[in-house]
């Protein structure tokens, strides 16, 4: 794997002079920035889901970062009382840092390699997470499969048909886990991805996602990645149908919908993000037409959210706090998006960029990227420990909705 992964640098060097660049980042930093892009992101995309780029402007102003303080009465004033009782702690992590995490911490005890135990393993984990009750912010997809995985029903039977982008939001730590084994990574993206998703449009684009960190941190030149990334999807796509003899429920409808939608976007080489975003949604109407989904760019649905998180890091001269807040201002499902952006942005240029003190906890998250670059010892009682800390982040998350529920009579007469 070394060696693929020398050769092609070089090969990169040779054949695409204009592209190419050293990283400035070590391959430690990009590997830590992986996971701490992920959980900055779906922290700070909780901030505005599902609201609309004007709400996001009354209630939080032009975002730069994630706030310190929370603006009671603009929130009310933008998005009215019933979404302003459900406001979250700012810097507060959210569902896809919270299944990353776990996953990372099943991906850290498998390292050597991923096999049907790491996959058995990952459900047990979603189990026991489910009968502590810790979930936070997570949709009815996941709530739906990891119901089944508690009242014992076969793994490989228990993912829910949806093609949105749950799955995504959390492989790009398999990315920097196993970003020199990529047996490993095509392997832990399928399965852990099937547990909870079953079609292959969601198969198909969390893989995009870890593969995409796997080859940044292989330091694979940015055009070699945008020409390479459909075919290594068309593989995983593939590799999908083949389970379908051993037992795996997968819906196989649309088997290649992703990897041709990147190939006829990438083909139109876009030069900026508005170029990008105009493509996604010219496609997605294309594929699916424009009465069957909310043709959003942030839109949960993978050939809209999930490819314009994969694609937008991989545009050239971009920087990654502006990018990201880009995506966090166009609104909808903003979690899930910026965490996967997040994470290959963090691949592409490190964790120097990623402001970890805005987050709640954030020794943390430190600590867990620590681990995931294998620097540290990850504890024995480290599924333990991230319980405890769930419940914590859950009591704060209702103690400040319990506090603006107590404010909401004073903030009325203000409004």
């Amino acid at each position: 794997m070394l060696v693929r992964a020398f050769w092609i640098s070089i090969l990169g060097c040779i054949l695409l002079p204009s592209v190419w660049a050293q990283p400035a980042a070590s391959v430690r930093e990009r590997i830590r920035g992986s996971y701490l892009g992920l959980v900055y992101g779906d922290a700070y995309g909780s901030l505005t889901k599902n609201w609309n780029p004007s709400q996001i402007l009354i209630g939080l102003g032009n975002l730069k970062g994630i706030p310190k303080e929370v603006p009671h009465l603009n929130i009310l004033r933008a998005v009215g009382e019933p979404q302003f009782l459900r406001t979250r702690p700012f810097g507060l992590i959210s569902a896809a840092a919270q299944q990353a995490t776990l996953l990372a911490i099943v991906g850290i005890n498998h390292r050597e390699y991923w096999t049907d135990l790491s996959t058995r393993d990952w459900a047990n984990h979603l189990i026991a997470g489910t009968k502590a009750n810790i979930w936070r912010g997570h949709g009815k997809i996941f709530a739906e499969a990891v119901t089944r995985l508690v009242r014992g029903h076969d793994l490989r039977l228990t993912g829910s048909f949806s093609a949105g982008i749950g799955a995504a939001m959390r492989t790009g730590v398999l990315g920097a886990i196993y970003h020199l084994d990529l047996d490993s990574l095509r392997r832990a993206s399928l399965e852990s991805s099937l547990v909870t998703h079953t079609d292959i449009r969601a198969v198909a684009i969390a893989y995009a996602t870890s593969w995409t960190v796997y080859a940044l941190l292989n330091d694979y030149p940015l055009e070699f990645i945008r020409r390479r990334l459909p075919a290594e999807v068309e593989h995983i796509e593939l590799q999908c149908l083949r389970l379908l003899q051993s037992g795996w429920q997968i819906n196989g409808t649309s088997p290649h919908e992703i990897s041709r939608s990147l190939r006829n976007i990438m083909a139109k080489n876009p030069q900026t993000a508005e170029e990008l975003r105009s493509l996604i949604i010219e496609n997605a109407t294309q594929v699916v037409g424009e009465k069957r989904i909310e043709l959003h760019i942030n839109n949960p649905y993978s050939l809209l959210g999930g490819i314009h998180a994969v694609l937008l890091p991989l545009l050239d001269d971009i920087e990654p706090m502006q990018s990201l807040s880009e995506v966090v201002m166009l609104g909808s499902d903003t979690d899930m998006v910026a965490a996967i952006a997040g994470s290959i942005l963090g691949a592409r240029f490190g964790d120097a960029w990623i402001p970890t003190h805005e987050l709640k906890f954030f020794d943390r998250w430190n600590r867990m990227a620590s681990e995931v670059t294998f620097e540290k010892p990850m504890p024995a009682q480290k599924f333990e420990h991230y319980l405890a800390y769930e419940r914590a982040a859950l009591e704060m998350e209702r103690s400040l909705q319990a506090d603006c529920a107590l404010r909401l009579p004073a903030l009325r007469l203000l409004r």
